[in-house]
């Protein structure tokens, strides 16, 4: 959420003679970055383990919002936000799959929310500091979190499912044990893990041959149009210029405080919706949530078909919407 409030202030002090079309660049060269990120970090999950992926991450995350922060033309402030997505991009598979390997199955659903509530909070801290702080001191005061994340690090252990995977028994029982507590019994829990990655390997290798075998193709089909349907729904179009829609309305309320109305609902509902995840399930929360996303951006590109061709008494009177 950086670009939110930032673009805003780049475009008041009128830095590095930036066009409109920069400032397009700047904000979309992040996700663009997140997209190479997800693609490239598979390697390094798999040779580094998932915590000293994140660990290795830390450091440069630091320098990409080191790099914006202190930029002094429009190429640093490009590349500082494209590293940044792009760590970010192979940051979260590797935390997701950290969580989802360590987790009981009693929890899983909840703890995997997390990463969605934290998103949240994340967008909300840049709306509420990006009220009073520029573009560049938001990029340093961002080092605060990478900062934090590879200190987080250093005191968790290593996924044991990853160790089993580089037949490290030893030490994936070791940690297995300091994730459930020294005086559980984690016998049963490492056998059961120990025959899942046995049969994992024993799971022929999909090829063009296979691809059309349902138990391949149905899964990566779902799992697929679901991520595609999430990222394609326009939320991070909408969270990227929040206050630049909010700029656009004149209300009465000033952009900024309106965006962190905006973020402290998103965080509400978020939380809210670990609460219901395991009990309502999966596949109505994504029906609802599909819905309502589905009518609040049909009012959203409403307001703005009325504001290019009506009058400005008739933009005035919906400005609420």
């Amino acid at each position: 959420a950086w670009s939110s409030p930032a673009i805003p202030s780049l475009k008041k002090e009128l830095k590095f003679n930036l066009s409109e079309t920069d400032l397009d660049i700047i904000m979309s060269i992040n996700p663009a970055g997140s997209f190479l990120g997800a693609l490239c970090v598979g390697m390094l999950i798999n040779s580094l383990g998932r915590r000293g992926t994140v660990m290795a991450l830390s450091p440069l995350y630091i320098g990409s919002y080191l790099l914006t922060g202190f930029a002094v033309n429009r190429i640093m402030i490009i590349t500082g936000r494209f590293i940044c997505g792009f760590l970010a991009g192979a940051a979260s598979p590797a935390s997701q799959i950290y969580v989802s390997e360590i987790s009981s199955p009693c929890i899983r659903g909840r703890l995997g929310s997390l990463a969605g509530i934290f998103l949240t909070v994340g967008i909300l801290v840049a709306y509420g500091f990006g009220a009073f702080l520029n573009w560049n001191q938001l990029s340093l005061f961002g080092i605060t979190f990478p900062a934090l994340l590879g200190l987080s690090t250093l005191f968790i252990p290593e996924s044991p499912s990853w160790y089993i995977i580089k037949q490290k028994d030893s030490l994936a029982l070791k940690s297995l044990q300091r994730l459930r507590g020294r005086n559980t019994d984690v016998s049963g829990e490492f056998k059961i893990k120990k025959e899942s990655s046995e049969r994992i390997k024993k799971m022929p290798e999909i090829t063009l041959r296979n691809a059309s075998d349902p138990k391949f193709w149905k899964p990566l089909a779902l799992s697929s149009m679901l991520m595609i349907a999430q990222q394609f729904s326009g939320n991070l179009a909408v969270v990227f210029n929040t206050v630049s829609i909010f700029e656009s309305t004149g209300s009465t309320l000033s952009p900024s405080v309106s965006s962190v109305i905006t973020g402290s609902i998103m965080v509400i509902f978020t939380i809210g919706m670990t609460f219901l995840i395991d009990k309502a399930g999966r596949k109505a929360l994504l029906l609802f949530s599909s819905a309502g996303m589905g009518l609040s951006h049909s009012l959203l590109g409403s307001y703005f078909y009325i504001q290019a061709n009506y009058p400005q008494e008739v933009i005035n009177s919906i400005s609420w919407l």
